[in-house]
């Protein structure tokens, strides 16, 4: 067989490129509702290792996937996945006390608050800043979802005038 198209253990693969037997999966447990957007998949295959299971990956097969490819880069869009990056990785991380003195919230919103200042990039500075509110919220214990369903987004973009409103229902 050739090398390529043999099978490799790995820790995790990407969301956007999972095949599953359904044969041999949880689907009551599938993916944890309180995550959003980011951190599905890293839970899912820590979740599987842990129970003495495989993940596979076959290096011959490629996916290329487009970050941002069809969501674009309007700033209230920009904000809110990046606040649901941080939020979600620190609810993994404590999940399954995976935090360590580098990965841990207070030093993630440290090193956000400080990037969101020296960045030169204005949209990285947008997204810095979001990623700090989203461990900010996730140490006062806000959840990811608000009471009716919806995605949390706590930005001030949303009183600068009209733009894109986003409604994302859980």
């Amino acid at each position: 067989m050739d090398p390529a198209n043999q099978l490799i253990s790995v820790d995790s693969v990407a969301g956007a490129a999972m095949l599953f037997d359904l044969h041999k999966i949880d689907h009551e447990n599938l993916f944890d509702d309180n995550i959003f957007l980011y951190s599905e998949e890293t839970d899912l295959c820590y979740r599987t290792r842990k129970q003495g299971k495989c993940i596979k990956l076959c290096p011959a097969i490629f996916f290329d996937h487009q970050g941002d490819g069809s969501s674009g880069h309007h700033p209230a869009l920009v904000y809110m996945k990046a606040w649901h990056f941080a939020w979600s990785r620190c609810y993994y991380l404590e999940k399954h006390k995976l935090s360590t003195l580098k990965r841990n919230p207070k030093r993630m919103y440290r090193d956000y608050k400080i990037k969101s200042f020296v960045s030169f990039n204005k949209l990285q500075r947008l997204q810095y800043r979001a990623k700090a509110a989203g461990v900010k919220s996730f140490i006062q214990g806000e959840k990811a979802f608000t009471p009716t369903g919806e995605a949390q987004m706590s930005t001030p973009l949303s009183q600068k005038g009209p733009g894109l409103i986003l409604r994302f229902l859980h």
